[in-house]
């Protein structure tokens, strides 16, 4: 075990996910008095600066933060991580966390965390080029029709791709590049005009989009693991709301979303083979969830969660305590991945 910081970017679109995390965590390693013992500190990033907290202590607001942290420069930070020797568990949410800027900058400076290769970082944040990448490495799993557009996209081509899009069914229309399903809307009908409404509504959030088939069928999550080299057996789960679609507010809600153990043993044994030979492909590391929609014997991916949420109402924190693994263990067990090896 090493001694340790949290660390968080305030600054992501995905705070509300990245704040149930941060409380959940601090609430579980007060309870757990080995990691306790190893943890130095909060650092919250915000606006360019660093403010650390040295009490483990949940701070409800940026504010608070503010007032209480002590103010360092991003430079100064990095010193001080350095001259100490501490592992940075960073659970940032989204851009700033998830899109392969922090782990390169770990990389750079030689900074042990979490979330260290930035490369599968990059690529899964596209949910768009991930697809692309499934559809040429993966066997056994198809992937929904799905289009991309951007900022640049002009009217011809929204045109081109209304008319490739399957007449009377349903499409979903999402960013390309945020968690919790910010932004997603489901339409009966597409047209160019809803597109460039869309895009247009959304811009102030992100500059890329896709377009996906709606798949009628059972959405599952599997948690993929890898500890010590070895693969943690998590259960897979089925979240279901009544919507019908897990949408940001469903996800953010206190009852939003039913989970319940995915109980079908030989689609389960399938989607655990398939997700662990996604995970290796990729090189991801510690844990992650990826979503699938099942519809009958057939297996539709949909996306990889890099960092999967750690708060009160998260599914990756359900499936660990059904293998006896609080969120404090799942840190001390993160640190020790990356001293102990499932990277060399």
């Amino acid at each position: 075990m090493k001694d340790f910081i949290l660390y968080f970017n305030s600054g992501t679109l995905e705070y509300q996910a990245t704040f149930s995390s941060y409380k959940a965590i601090v609430d579980d390693i007060k309870n757990d008095s080995e990691v306790k013992n190893y943890f130095r500190g909060i650092a919250c990033h915000i606006e360019g600066d660093i403010f650390f907290l040295p009490d483990l202590r949940f701070y409800e607001s940026i504010e608070s933060i503010i007032e209480y942290g002590y103010k360092l420069t991003l430079e100064d930070f990095v010193r001080f991580v350095k001259n100490n020797d501490y592992f940075i568990f960073n659970f940032t949410h989204g851009k700033y966390g998830e899109d392969g800027i922090f782990q390169s900058v770990c990389t750079y400076f030689d900074i042990p965390t979490n979330m260290f290769d930035y490369e599968s970082a990059f690529l899964t944040y596209s949910k768009y080029n991930t697809l692309l990448f499934i559809k040429e490495n993966i066997k056994n799993v198809k992937i929904p029709q799905t289009f991309y557009f951007n900022l640049n996209t002009t009217e011809e081509d929204f045109e081109g791709i209304v008319l490739d899009l399957d007449f009377g069914c349903k499409y979903i229309v999402k960013a390309n590049n945020l968690g919790s399903s910010i932004g997603m809307e489901v339409y009966d009908n597409l047209s160019v005009d809803i597109l460039i409404d869309y895009r247009d509504r959304n811009s102030k959030y992100t500059n890329s989009f896709i377009i996906q088939k709606f798949i009628e069928g059972k959405e599952v999550t599997v948690g993929v693991f890898k500890y010590k080299d070895r693969f943690i057996d998590l259960p897979a789960v089925v979240p279901e709301s009544k919507k019908g679609f897990l949408d940001f507010f469903v996800k953010h809600s206190n009852n939003g979303i039913n989970i319940k153990i995915f109980k079908n043993e030989s689609l389960g044994c399938r989607l655990n083979i398939i997700s662990q030979n996604i995970y290796n492909k990729i090189n991801l590391m510690g844990a992650v969830r990826i979503d699938y929609i099942i519809k009958d014997d057939d297996i539709y991916f949909l996306e990889v969660n890099l960092l999967p949420g750690l708060g009160e109402h998260s599914v990756l924190p359900i499936m660990l305590k059904e293998v006896g693994i609080s969120r404090a263990d799942f840190i001390k067990m993160s640190i020790e991945n990356f001293y102990n090896g499932t990277v060399t």
